[in-house]
């Protein structure tokens, strides 16, 4: 047999009566008996006493859950303090093998098949208020809800268990393998099982084929995926437009974030818009969040530049020039009318740093694989504690980001009356430069003459704009500066080289 499966024939636990003090408890929680569907005792494996009960309630609004703990010959309707224990503790104490699940009702459905299971309190989400040090040293396996918040859960379950000592040996069952469908669990399988069969060792033969699916999981095996992704092609840096910022960056990698920063009139959210554009034809899903002015605004310079022609932008040369509008117009109006799908505008109010990174995981789970803010320090903060709320805000989108393997690009600007390339003078806190894997400073300045490098040699070229790569955490280009025009007619960049010179 499989070392990660129990074996078959465990005691079924049951669940016991505190007598005439659940009497008490019942009406201290203000509901009928009839609506305390459940209760779950943690009890202590050395005293033998429970620590923390809890009630599965349901109310009108649907099931609720209520924590007690004993204090002086009574109990609190309060939970104890944390770290709070762990369900079944004097079974998963003697068992080599135990399966983690969400949910004391679900660890008893797997019971009765004598299959030995525990859970944290709370639910999902909460643990990391649980003590799971029992589990040190044995062979577990996570059975995740088949929904966003199961998956989490799981997720932040396995990261704590990794850190015990002696290591457990962990195994994670895809829900998806078992059929389960959105928001189904380890009841919903156990429930259709016994709809199919009637005999109990079929259905825990069945129980154990489930388990058997489980893909073991070590701290290396996230990197060992990794590796697999780059070598299928699977994981790779989407490319820019200009092949000199790609390349040297890898700023484009699943999971990274990158900040472009530059000054008044260096033309950010153009090169931005460019690039964009390229993506969005290139078929990768793509999502910009453009703070300041209108979809039409944005629309008005995509079709400027892939048309060559400013004057799209100007009214008084659009005005001069009717037929050649409407004829460009033509020409672009099906990519306009995709990319505006792509584009999200401010509302009426400007949104907060929290509804922002709450747009960003919404487009990652939607699938898209670069999400830009444009700029991000256009948001509203809602406390005087800005640089908390920034450290917040780039935690968040940074999880969004690893979560849903894609990438993200914050547009920014320096702090003011600063316009000399330093990664420690962005706009906002310092959580920007320290949560960035990639920095870039886009200068204007007047035409200079520099040598660059290109792929045909060295050569003294003219440009009115300087890509600075202040950082560069997945590539090798850190410090490199890049020569670039941007063409007023149409107002889109052109890529020189590297500069070796001046």
């Amino acid at each position: 047999m499989n070392r990660y499966l129990p074996s078959i024939g465990e005691p079924k636990p049951t669940v016991t009566s505190l007598a005439p003090r659940l009497e008490k408890i019942n009406e201290r929680l203000g509901l009928g008996k009839k609506e305390v569907e459940a209760v779950y005792q943690y009890t202590d494996p050395i005293t033998q006493k429970p620590d923390m009960i809890v009630f599965r309630c349901r109310t009108a609004e649907g099931k609720t859950f209520r924590q007690c703990r004993p204090e002086n010959g009574g109990f609190v309707m309060q939970a104890p303090p944390k770290p709070w224990p762990i369900y079944n503790r004097a079974r998963i104490r003697l068992a080599d093998t135990v399966v983690i699940v969400e949910g004391e009702k679900a660890v008893h459905c797997l019971h009765e098949y004598g299959i030995i299971a525990t859970t944290s309190p709370g639910g999902a989400g909460k643990a990391p208020y649980a003590d799971w040090t029992l589990l040190s040293g044995k062979n577990l396996i996570l059975w995740p809800d088949q929904d966003e918040a199961g998956h989490n859960h799981m997720r932040q379950v396995e990261e704590i268990l990794q850190g015990l000592t002696p290591a457990p040996r962990i195994s994670i069952l895809d829900p998806a393998e078992l059929d389960l469908a959105e928001k189904e669990d380890v009841v919903d399988y156990v429930r259709v099982l016994e709809t199919v069969r009637t005999e109990r060792v079929k259905i825990q033969q069945a129980l154990y084929d489930a388990l058997s699916k489980a893909k073991p999981r070590g701290i290396c095996t996230a990197l060992a995926e990794q590796y697999e992704a780059e070598i299928n092609g699977t994981r790779r840096a989407v490319a820019w437009p200009w092949v000199l910022i790609g390349g040297p960056t890898k700023a484009l990698l699943p999971g990274a974030i990158t900040i472009l920063c530059g000054g008044p009139g260096a033309s950010k959210s153009l090169l931005l818009l460019e690039a964009a554009t390229f993506w969005h034809r290139e078929g990768i899903p793509i999502a910009l969040y453009e703070l300041e002015d209108s979809r039409e605004y944005h629309l008005r310079r995509m079709i400027a530049q892939q048309s060559k022609q400013q004057g799209m932008t100007d009214p008084d040369w659009t005005a001069a020039n009717p037929e050649e509008t409407r004829h460009i117009l033509a020409e672009y109006e099906p990519l306009a009318e995709s990319m505006a799908r792509c584009i999200e505008v401010c509302p009426e109010t400007m949104p907060t740093l929290a509804q922002i990174a709450e747009w960003v995981r919404q487009k990652a789970k939607a699938g898209c694989r670069i999400i830009a803010i444009d700029p991000v320090t256009a948001a509203e903060h809602t406390t005087s504690k800005q640089w908390e709320e920034d450290n917040t805000f780039l935690q968040q989108v940074k999880r969004a980001a690893t979560e849903y393997d894609c990438s993200i690009i914050l547009v920014t600007h320096p702090i003011k009356d600063y316009d000399c390339p330093d990664m420690n003078k962005l706009a906002g806190s310092a959580a920007f430069a320290r949560f960035a894997q990639t920095i870039l400073w886009l200068e204007i300045h007047d035409k200079k003459v520099h040598e660059v490098k290109t792929a045909c040699g060295t050569i003294e070229t003219e440009h009115n704009r300087t890509l600075h790569i202040l950082k560069a955490r997945n590539g090798k280009g850190q410090g490199m500066r890049l020569a670039y025009s941007l063409d007023p007619q149409s107002i889109t960049f052109r890529e020189h080289g590297v500069i070796v010179k001046g």
